[in-house]
């Protein structure tokens, strides 16, 4: 359509340039403009040769293929292969990504086993790995059932099987918080207010931020931590530890790790808020504190939505 209304304004603006000259000059500015309109389709677009064939593509119709590494332009191959093969790639690039994508990456990047999980608890995930990746190889053959089905092009493919998730707990409800506190100390209400257009955020990621809900009394029951990212995708923390308290001085654990795997598990069920939901045995506790320990010059950790749930 941009393509077509040029068209049509180049040949408005041509016809005015030449309506005000005499018959002599536009001709002139007719063979110049003809000229010009040649020179531009005197370009070409160099071809390049197709990616190579998958070890095993007959076995791959119909299924869900991540290819490793993850990139960006170099996922126009695994792209252009599922295309043409007929199954679902995680990887893909067209100027466009999912909001799951920088969470694959942060996880192929680290070696992280949550990578795989939210693919595998839809069905069987197959991986396919380039062979001078001993590393992303070795993140492949250490999971649960995972078996080589090919080995081509200097390419490895593996079959990983669908495997039962760990679901968050069942029946939690939103508990209110009466108040926050955090190691940056601006915009911390941004947090709860119930808008995903406002947030949080501390920065970049040098593994000493924290964010602290306090409850206003003790809870019952107290079992995970939703936070929602919405546009923020990008700036999950890559090291996440939460604790909980009573009194606000001894604190017990409950989760430590990173979360990959929740924030891709959000991401596929709810695009647009993109939550991620990290649940822990549950306890009674007024405080609940989300430390942030890893490390990440490039972004920030932000909180766009916290919600602390109870139940289960």
């Amino acid at each position: 359509m941009a393509t077509l209304c040029l068209a049509v304004v180049a040949g408005l603006a041509a016809k005015e340039l030449l309506a005000r000259r005499s018959r002599r000059a536009a001709m002139a500015l007719t063979a110049v403009l003809a000229a010009g309109l040649l020179s531009d389709g005197w370009a070409t677009i160099p071809a390049v040769p197709a990616p190579a064939a998958f070890p095993d593509p007959v076995t791959l119709r119909g299924q869900t293929v991540l290819q490793l590494p993850v990139g960006n332009l170099n996922d126009f191959a695994p792209q252009f292969l599922a295309v043409a093969g007929g199954w679902r790639s995680v990887n893909g690039y067209s100027g466009y990504e999912p909001r799951f994508y920088e969470a694959v990456r942060q996880g192929a990047r680290f070696e992280v086993d949550g990578l795989f999980q939210p693919f595998r608890a839809r069905g069987d995930l197959f991986v396919v790995v380039n062979e001078d990746q001993p590393r992303l190889r070795a993140l492949v053959e250490r999971q649960p059932g995972a078996v080589c089905i090919g080995d081509r092009n200097g390419m490895l493919q593996y079959r990983l099987p669908r495997q039962t998730p760990r679901r968050p707990p069942a029946g939690v409800t939103p508990l209110p918080i009466a108040s926050v506190t955090a190691s940056c100390v601006t915009g911390t209400a941004a947090a709860i207010d119930g808008r995903l257009d406002t947030r949080w955020a501390c920065g970049p990621q040098k593994g000493d931020e924290w964010f602290q809900a306090d409850l206003g009394a003790p809870v019952e029951g107290v079992a995970a931590v939703r936070y929602a990212l919405g546009k923020s995708y990008f700036d999950f923390p890559r090291v996440l530890v939460v604790e909980t308290s009573l009194d606000g001085q001894a604190w017990q654990p409950g989760w430590d790790g990173d979360v990959i795997a929740p924030t891709i598990e959000g991401s596929l069920e709810d695009p647009l808020r993109v939550p991620a939901t990290i649940p822990f045995a549950p306890r009674r506790a007024r405080y609940v504190r989300l430390r942030q320990t890893g490390k990440d010059s490039q972004v920030m950790w932000a909180l766009p939505e916290l919600a602390i749930l109870a139940g289960g």
